[in-house]
């Protein structure tokens, strides 16, 4: 009897220890609910926290990307890798499937910033066949990069149309009628040559979003 009672408080014991393990950072948590409400906020945070108090691969991998999705939300590019690829190497087994998707996202924007387009093309189409049905913030922003990709590099068969329609209709349903406003000239600037019909359609809908957000500036 008493060696069923030892093994279970040992059991208790490292059930404990691997929950503490696998325990995410609040300081992280925080800085991920401001990512897309205030970025700046969510660098900030990031920036206050030594890397080396973090406990466990999980906390510091989690730490690599938000700080890499912190400094593109916020400038614009990174200047090293290293962050993202320790992310994209410790989410490649897929234990968390919208981190993965969000560390190639993340990946490929690295690429796209520092002029290589064809690996920045292949790490947003992983990241695409990876991504939840309904992970619609990263398929928004996926489908928005390689529709920008495809239309920069003169893609054919209207593969650049085809991600801005999807990216539109992600942003739709995220109620984010600003990248939608976006995501609809640029369906319009891409018909403009083969439709002008559709074009106009296009940009009508992105001129009355752009009247409802009061930014008929960049119309």
């Amino acid at each position: 009897m008493k060696k069923l009672v030892y093994l279970f408080f040992v059991f208790l014991a490292l059930s404990a220890a691997v929950g503490c393990s696998r325990s995410v950072d609040k300081r992280l948590v925080l800085a991920d609910s401001l990512m897309w409400v205030n970025p700046d906020s969510s660098l900030a945070i990031l920036k206050g926290i030594n890397c080396d108090s973090l406990q466990g691969d999980e906390n510091q991998a989690y730490y690599a990307l938000l700080l890499t999705q912190a400094q593109f939300r916020c400038n614009g590019t990174c200047t090293s890798d290293t962050l993202i690829n320790f992310a994209t190497n410790h989410y490649s087994d897929n234990h968390n499937r919208e981190h993965y998707t969000r560390s190639l996202l993340y990946k490929g924007s690295f690429y796209e910033v520092h002029d290589n387009p064809i690996e920045a093309i292949k790490c947003y189409k992983q990241a695409e066949d990876n991504a939840d049905s309904t992970d619609y913030r990263n398929l928004a922003q996926i489908n928005m990069r390689l529709g920008a990709l495809y239309y920069k590099n003169y893609a054919s068969n209207n593969l650049d149309l085809n991600k801005f329609k999807m990216a539109a209709h992600y942003y739709e349903i995220l109620r984010d009628k600003k990248m939608m406003m976006t995501a609809l000239e640029y369906c319009g600037n891409v018909l403009r040559i083969t439709d002008i019909n559709a074009s106009t359609k296009c940009y009508d809908k992105a001129l009355s979003i752009a009247k409802e957000l009061k930014d008929t500036n960049n119309i």
